[in-house]
Parts: C-alpha cells; sequence; structure tokens
C-alpha cells in the first residue's frame, strides 16, 4: 500500500483495492517505457514510501508506424490431461485425451504518424497522433475433469494397474 503508480505523469495507483497497484492499465504496445524508481525519490515523486512507477506511452513520429496482435487461447491448441478418456463424455471423442476448456482472445493495434489533411494541413514535423485498440475476451467454462493422485501402488513403483482407464483415485 505504499507505492505510487503514474501514466504520463497522471496519478493512476488504485486507493480502493490495496492489492492492484493500477487503477488503468494501459496496452502493452502502447508502452514507451516503464520507469521503477524505489529510493530516493526526486520532489515531484514523493507520494510513495515503497515504490513510484511512472509508464511514459508511446508517441507519434514522422513516418506511420502500427501493429496489429491477437493472443488467442483455445483447448484444441493445448495438450490433453494425461491418463483422461474424451470418449466418456462425448461418444465421438473415443480415445482422445481430454481437454479442459479454455477460451480467450486479446486482439488489437496501434497506428501512429504525423497529422496531414490534403490540401489543409501537413503536420510534417509538427504535429503527430498514436492511437491504440485493445480488446480482452474470455469465455469462463466450468473445468468439470477429475484431478487424480497416485494409487498406494503407484507410490510403491507398481505401475502394472495403469493400463486399466478406471484404475485411479478422484478427489
Amino acid at each position: 500500500n505504499s507505492q505510487a503508480y503514474h501514466v504520463e505523469g497522471m496519478d493512476a495507483t488504485n486507493q480502493g483495492i490495496p492489492y492492484a497497484a493500477a487503477e488503468t492499465q494501459p496496452s502493452v504496445d502502447a508502452i514507451q517505457e516503464v520507469a521503477v524508481q524505489t529510493s530516493n525519490f526526486m520532489p515531484e515523486f514523493g507520494a510513495a514510501g515503497g515504490g513510484f512507477f511512472n509508464v511514459t506511452m508511446r508517441s507519434g513520429t514522422n513516418q506511420y508506424h502500427g501493429s496489429a496482435y491477437d493472443y488467442f487461447v483455445n483447448e484444441i491448441l493445448n495438450a490433453g490431461t494425461p491418463f483422461t478418456n474424451a470418449g466418456l463424455t462425448n461418444s465421438q471423442k473415443v480415445g482422445q485425451l481430454v481437454r479442459p476448456p479454455a477460451r480467450r482472445n486479446d486482439y488489437g493495434f496501434t497506428v501512429g504518424g504525423p497529422v496531414f489533411i490534403p490540401k489543409i494541413y501537413n503536420g510534417h514535423d509538427k504535429t503527430f497522433f498514436f492511437f491504440n485498440f485493445e480488446q480482452f475476451r474470455e469465455t469462463d467454462i466450468v473445468n468439470n475433469i477429475p484431478i487424480t493422485v497416485p494409487t498406494s501402488a503407484y507410490r510403491t513403483g507398481d505401475f502394472s494397474g495403469a493400463i486399466a482407464a478406471a484404475n485411479y483415485t478422484v478427489l
């Protein structure tokens, strides 16, 4: 509870929830620099006893630049849970391993450059812009896959019962 978090000089410290340092979270693609100060603060950074986090955002330049990104998570790309059989709940998946549901998508883009309005204004070397958009979507799916623990035979090194699919203990 003794840190301060600033974005472009503006206080963005979360005062309501002590365990979450930042009230706002800028997109990673829009951040230019993160400076962390833990002691010997300058007078303008004296609002914190434990640490001062100062985030500087990117800005436009004389050339147009941009990026696009997508962080995609889906269970079809994940490895299956060992020693499980998806065919127990879905007859079309006999012999396949169970994959816990995971659906997440974090996508966005950035664009920046000089302000240019044809026949009206040319902002080259004068006026710049930078824009960032990010969207995070996650589908919460209850994971009902049983968690297994080793049987007493496994603990002694006897794996002869490992072939039988029903030979496990469910918590």
